[in-house]
């Protein structure tokens, strides 16, 4: 909550002193009058009265009348700035967009005319985009470096009941205790992601990852976070995609779900 707080007073006063006064939401520019300037005593104000900064607070008027969320301050204050942008900048910014993309063919044609012997890289935004790389780790900074698989067992030592992105399921649980991991599995060890040196976008999510002989060997998901400026600069050394394993995709189907049926169905080589 305090750290929300003290987050909202910075973003308040970048967006009054950064941002054209045609931008200020009426109900800002009140309550700023109301607080005779004081961005901090507004803040506060705010999150003492609103409904949103309590939970209990907040059921509790939600399911007695909806209605009168709409006269909470923090509503009202998120409301005002959506409608202004939406209004004011939102409409304008969809117009010129569609006209640089009605252009954006005409462009890139004129620049393949222009430049003949440039080899121009596939944007993952407009064309299909295909990248090449090795599964390889990477050491970011001194000491520290990392390994190009994680396992299992990192998903059970990460196992907290009371944060919701670690919570693991009993029967996962039971299976790494009882090693079942089927055909999928490396004697002890079932591999879960890996990463490579492929350059990956935004877009490229659940891209399908082949090895040198065609075949899918894992999904697409991320970058790493050291490596996630490469939409302005590929560092082959930091930058990494990073990918599920397949034979994890095949070990929660057949042994976590219980659908072997569908593993069936599929041509699988082991």
């Amino acid at each position: 909550m305090e750290i929300d707080k003290q987050i909202s007073k910075k973003l308040i006063n970048k967006y009054l002193s950064d941002i054209s006064k045609n931008f200020h939401p009426k109900y800002i520019e009140d309550l700023l009058i109301q607080y005779k300037g004081n961005i901090d005593k507004m803040i506060n104000k705010i999150y003492k009265k609103s409904v949103f900064a309590d939970s209990t607070k907040f059921f509790k008027e939600y399911n007695n009348s909806f209605a009168k969320l709409y006269k909470d301050p923090f509503y009202k204050l998120n409301n005002n700035i959506s409608k202004l942008y939406y209004y004011n900048v939102e409409y304008s910014y969809r117009r010129i967009n569609e006209q640089l993309f009605d252009n954006y063919q005409l462009y890139i044609q004129g620049l393949m005319e222009m430049y003949k012997d440039k080899v121009f890289y596939p944007d993952a935004n407009f064309t299909m985009r295909l990248t090449y790389g090795n599964i390889k780790g990477y050491c970011p900074r001194d000491a520290v470096c990392y390994n190009y698989y994680s396992t299992l067992s990192g998903i059970i030592e990460k196992l907290h009941e009371n944060v919701y992105d670690y919570k693991v399921p009993d029967k996962l649980i039971q299976l790494y205790k009882f090693k079942d991991y089927g055909l999928y599995g490396i004697d002890s060890i079932m591999p879960v992601c890996f990463i490579a040196t492929n350059h990956t976008s935004g877009g490229n999510s659940g891209s399908p990852v082949f090895n040198a002989n065609g075949h899918l060997i894992g999904l697409n998901f991320d970058r790493c976070w050291e490596g996630t400026m490469s939409d302005y600069e590929f560092d082959p050394e930091m930058c990494r995609n990073i990918a599920l394993d397949m034979r994890y995709v095949l070990f929660i189907i057949d042994k976590y779900a219980d659908a072997g049926y569908l593993i069936n169905e599929m041509e699988v080589l082991y």
